[in-house]
């Protein structure tokens, strides 16, 4: 593809594999010609051509890159829907966002492209696939959900999704998580995702009012020893 120096409009799908690391040689050469094959008939049967789209390979995933053509509440809708029915290779992690990308001639990159990477490879996604007793979950932007899913554009259901909040490197922000066929569990990530995270390190007491954080001593005075 030519390098795109301007941005350009898009909305972005990703999906990742679940477990993908943990399958021999030869099931991941099954599992890849599966997973390519559920996208184009999702996309397809969803209204969209999958010709249209572009598309990056991950391994253990593709990114999906639909052109500003293709209308966000068919992505958000019997797309999503078509995919969520059945995952054939076992179980999955979805994110769905939009924005701005350029292309450099080697792949897609921009802000927009890495906030949809944070919300597939998030604590929150991971946690919810593996608490899920269905095949897959899946992360919409806020500015998807304000946008186009509270809407209930063709019929696309808001009450299927619960907001969570993701820290991921750089990113900190809403999204808002769907577990297909266990919305209780959305239910708990979503209130999990909310409670405030313990600081990192340990915490030690040292006498009086002197107090050992990671390997930081705060308070009080360090009085050496005399030799005997």
């Amino acid at each position: 593809m030519q390098a795109m120096t301007e941005p350009h409009p898009a909305s972005f799908v990703v999906v990742d594999v679940g477990q993908f690391g943990r399958l021999t040689n030869p099931q991941q050469l099954a599992t890849r010609a599966s997973l390519y094959r559920w996208l184009i008939d999702g996309f397809t049967t969803g209204g969209v051509q999958w010709e249209s789209c572009q598309h990056e390979d991950r391994g253990d995933g593709v990114l999906v890159v639909a052109p500003a053509s293709v209308a966000k509440t068919t992505l958000l809708g019997p797309v999503l829907d078509r995919l969520t029915e059945h995952v054939p290779f076992g179980h999955a992690r979805l994110a769905v966002h939009a924005g701005e990308m350029h292309h450099d001639g080697r792949g897609f990159v921009g802000a927009d492209v890495n906030t949809v990477f944070r919300l597939v490879n998030s604590d929150v996604s991971r946690r919810a696939l593996a608490a899920t007793t269905g095949s897959c979950v899946v992360l919409v932007s806020d500015q998807l959900y304000q946008g186009i899913v509270q809407h209930g554009y063709r019929d696309i259901r808001p009450t299927d999704y619960r907001q969570v909040s993701i820290s991921e490197k750089e990113t900190n922000t809403s999204a808002w998580l769907r577990t297909p066929g266990d919305p209780h569990t959305a239910e708990r990530i979503a209130r999990q995702s909310h409670q405030p995270r313990r600081p990192g390190g340990v915490t030690m007491h040292v006498g009086g009012d002197q107090t050992i954080t990671g390997s930081t001593i705060i308070g009080g005075d360090m009085v050496p020893r005399r030799r005997r």
